[in-house]
């Protein structure tokens, strides 16, 4: 997966991302084993998810 910086000294992060609106409930009931398995199947094809998220629903 092609990757770019943040900035000029940043992380490089993957271009494609991966939302997770839908993991946090925000459209209902969420199953969280499948959302970690998502994000997990994500990382191993190269993606970066941040922990981090300004818009948290826990």
């Amino acid at each position: 997966m092609k990757k770019r910086a943040i900035g000029y000294n940043g992380p490089f992060v993957s271009e494609i991302g991966l939302g997770c609106v839908g993991m946090s409930r925000l459209y209902g009931n969420a199953d969280r084993s499948e959302s970690i398995a998502t994000i997990w199947a994500f990382r191993s094809r190269g993606g970066y998810h941040s922990p981090r998220s300004c818009c948290t629903s826990n």
